[in-house]
């Protein structure tokens, strides 16, 4: 019997601590912020490509849309789901740069810690649907290339 309990105490305690380890903590403001101005920095690589490249592929439009809903979603303090968008947002921008045939800035890779955060994405199509409810506004590639992004979190 005495037996019985230790192995009921440790494997309650097994179970105890592998639920501690697989806890996620929540995303906090400050790695929301640097997520996104990696991403900013990213786009803006992305807008100068575009100009210098002139290659319309209209995934920097896309890039910058996912960002602006990022923005938004910060603001009102869902940072779990502003990082997602970013995420989406520099995958798009990247994709601009490379059609552009122009070199990619350090920021387009996702350090290990961002892939951490982003383990429980949607999908870019549930993001793409979410984006598209939040703003109905169709961007293009060559609108964006003289005007403001408005991406900047100030």
């Amino acid at each position: 019997m005495h037996m019985n309990y230790t192995k009921k105490i440790s494997i309650t305690l097994i179970a105890i601590l592998f639920s501690i380890g697989c806890y996620a903590f929540p995303i906090d403001k400050v790695q929301a912020n640097n997520i996104l101005i990696r991403t900013n920095r990213v786009i803006g690589h992305a807008h100068m490509s575009i100009k210098k490249g002139g290659n319309l592929t209209g995934d920097f439009a896309k890039a910058v849309h996912h960002e602006r809903v990022a923005k938004s979603l910060f603001k009102s303090g869902e940072y779990e789901k502003a990082i997602y968008h970013s995420r989406l947002a520099r995958i798009l921008a990247t994709q601009a740069i490379k059609a552009n045939k122009v070199k990619l800035p350090m920021d387009a890779s996702f350090s290990p810690a961002e892939m951490q955060l982003f383990q429980d994405s949607p999908s870019n199509e549930e993001l793409t649907k979410e984006a598209a409810a939040k703003d109905t506004e169709v961007l293009q590639d060559k609108d964006l290339l003289n005007g403001n992004l408005d991406i900047d979190l100030k």
